[in-house]
């Protein structure tokens, strides 16, 4: 189980490292203020694309953004018996930031 003790340092950093690049990469294109990558992207994905498109990249940032916060705090994860069950589910998530980063660059290419 990757939620145990041994393992929470390594879970804590990698959340971090993605929380970081997703919340960086969205200051960079939609500016505002670093760490509030929701509220930057909310103002900014219907500037930039169609409603349905701007609705379809915020939830993916939003939801990206709250699986980082998932790893981050493990810890609390874990004490509120929702601790991460194997580390495929630590790899969707390194994933999904991958990809949500990818789609918010393209929308910020013209």
């Amino acid at each position: 189980m990757v939620g145990h003790a041994s393992t929470e340092p390594a879970v804590v950093e990698i959340g971090s490292h993605l929380r970081s690049a997703l919340q960086a990469l969205v200051h960079d294109v939609a500016g505002g203020k670093p760490e509030q990558a929701n509220e930057n992207v909310r103002r900014w994905a219907p500037t930039v694309t169609a409603d349905r498109e701007a609705a379809l990249l915020v939830a993916m940032v939003e939801h990206a953004h709250s699986c980082c916060q998932r790893l981050t705090h493990i810890r609390d994860e874990s004490a509120k018996g929702r601790p991460l069950r194997s580390v495929d589910e630590l790899r969707r998530i390194a994933f999904l930031t991958t990809v949500v980063c990818n789609e918010v660059a393209a929308a910020a290419v013209p």
